[in-house]
């Protein structure tokens, strides 16, 4: 965001419609956001979806290594 300095012959007129616009421009962002976690969200559950093999997979070799620690 940049700064700019204010006139002071600016009327309050002025000032709101360049505070709304500001308040536009912060909403539109966090919209922004807020739809890009939804994708990343949706994308991760796609991808669990397709490999619900890993989890058995990730299960099974911790079972059959025994820790270094146990050693």
């Amino acid at each position: 965001m940049s700064k700019t300095k204010t006139k002071v012959s600016d009327t309050g007129e002025q000032l709101r419609t360049r505070a709304e616009a500001q308040e536009a421009k912060m909403k539109a962002m966090r919209q922004h956001m807020s739809n890009a976690q939804q994708r990343t969200k949706n994308l991760f559950e796609e991808l669990r979806k397709q490999m619900p093999h890993a989890d058995e997979a990730k299960e099974s070799s911790t079972a059959a290594k025994p820790s270094r620690l146990s050693q």
